[in-house]
């Protein structure tokens, strides 16, 4: 069945899931050697990927985008069980893993959750003795919020179900959306005190989409507004959609140049490719044409200010005499 995978992605499953040397595999090793269980991922890729695609018009990112995934289920899992704040949380996991009969490994079965769901979920399903990683019909979240989902699903994971007979030592299928009437382990302070941060995994290289569409879905986005006296008013931004509709805005209702006779604006508003990232659009430039240009070049950035704030929902964090910074926790969809 994969043979009717697109050529990109049955690649991309060789060098990114199968082989030896990917991350995922070096994620399951090392989750193996701590923990003494060996998880081992299961995924139909041709079921997933027809549920996706219409989310992947760039198929190129489709497998990298759920390797970071399952290996962010991997690490947090991992992290986790290296916390003394959650020792007790870990003997309860062992045992769960203990009663299992189903020796040293164990499936992670990644599935497609056509519920409204907006994130990726994982679950303990006892009657399959397996671990459930189901990823929504959906644009994926950016690595942050899954790992904080992820925090919140293991906390829950061995939560006591009550049953009609009054079996407490059923383990329940539940999710983090669902409250349990019974907790068999307290959620650590680290976890219950939102001021906390505990510490994160930096993800590896191969797992990282492209970097159009890395930005995208990974908040926050930085936003800088430069309107230094005698230099062109630039923006610069790490979401490129919001860049860009910012300076079809104001291309569209630019004021034209009455006295030209091929009624051109009289601002120049140019989209700049990035220096760091080819075909990334980070940066607006706004000049006069030349026969406007003057030594005391200034503009009134109100308007593009109140675009940000308004428009984009940006939040200002700082500014200077000239320059604006603002800040936007919102993933945006493009």
């Amino acid at each position: 069945m994969e043979n009717e995978l697109p050529l990109k992605i049955r690649a991309d499953i060789r060098d990114l899931w199968n082989s030896p040397t990917s991350s995922i595999q070096h994620s399951v090793k090392t989750l193996s050697e701590t923990l003494g269980h060996k998880i081992i991922p299961q995924i139909q890729w041709l079921t997933v990927w027809t549920g996706l695609k219409a989310h992947f018009p760039d198929k190129n990112i489709f497998v990298p985008t759920i390797c970071s995934t399952v290996t962010a289920w991997y690490d947090r899992l991992l992290w986790r069980l290296e916390q003394e704040v959650f020792s007790e949380w870990t003997e309860e996991f062992l045992t769960l893993l203990a009663v299992t009969g189903c020796g040293f490994e164990i499936l992670l079965m990644i599935e497609l959750d056509s519920s409204t769901v907006s994130r990726p979920q994982t679950s303990w399903k006892k009657n399959m003795n397996a671990f459930y990683l189901t990823v929504p019909i959906a644009n994926l979240l950016g690595l942050a919020q899954v790992e904080v989902g992820f925090d919140k699903d293991f906390d829950h994971l061995m939560s006591v179900k009550m049953t009609e007979d009054n079996d407490e030592d059923e383990w329940s299928d539940i999710r983090a959306d669902v409250t349990p009437s019974v907790t068999r382990t307290e959620i650590p302070r680290a976890i219950e005190n939102p001021e906390v941060i505990t510490p994160s995994r930096l993800p590896l290289l191969d797992t990282l989409a492209r970097p159009s569409d890395l930005l995208a879905s990974v908040a926050p986005y930085m936003l800088i507004v430069d309107a230094t006296i005698g230099l062109p008013l630039t923006v610069q931004c790490s979401h490129e959609a919001g860049l860009e509709l910012l300076a079809n805005y104001l291309k569209k209702w630019a004021r034209v140049n009455i006295q030209d006779s091929l009624k051109r604006p009289l601002l120049k508003i140019e989209l700049i490719e990035s220096w760091f990232c080819s075909g990334v659009m980070d940066t607006i430039s706004i000049e006069p044409l030349m026969n406007h240009r003057g030594p005391n070049l200034q503009f009134n950035p109100t308007i593009i200010l109140a675009f940000i704030e308004g428009v984009l929902g940006y939040k200002m964090v700082n500014s200077t005499a000239y320059r604006w910074i603002y800040k936007s926790d919102i993933p945006v969809a493009r």
